[in-house]
């Protein structure tokens, strides 16, 4: 999350997932969604993660947690 921008990153093999999601129509379903569940006006960039990794001290952030509960998502670093 930067600014009221928040990075989705999906692994590689996972490209078809990310072109889909990138697409105006989907992209800006999903925006609203997460904007109306957050209570916060987000914008969301996809990227593609070479490693996916698990990063313990984020989930101490409440925002964080929240969203990631409420996706079943899990924390990526790109690098």
């Amino acid at each position: 999350m930067q600014g009221d921008v928040l990075t989705v990153a999906f692994p590689k093999n996972y490209s078809l997932h990310k072109e889909s999601l990138e697409r105006k129509e989907n992209k800006l379903i999903i925006e609203k969604a997460v904007s109306e569940s957050c209570n916060a006006s987000l914008r969301l960039h996809f990227v593609l993660a070479s490693q996916v990794k698990q990063e313990t001290d984020a989930h101490s952030n409440p925002f964080i947690k929240s969203a990631l509960d409420m996706f079943g998502g899990r924390i990526v670093r790109e690098d």
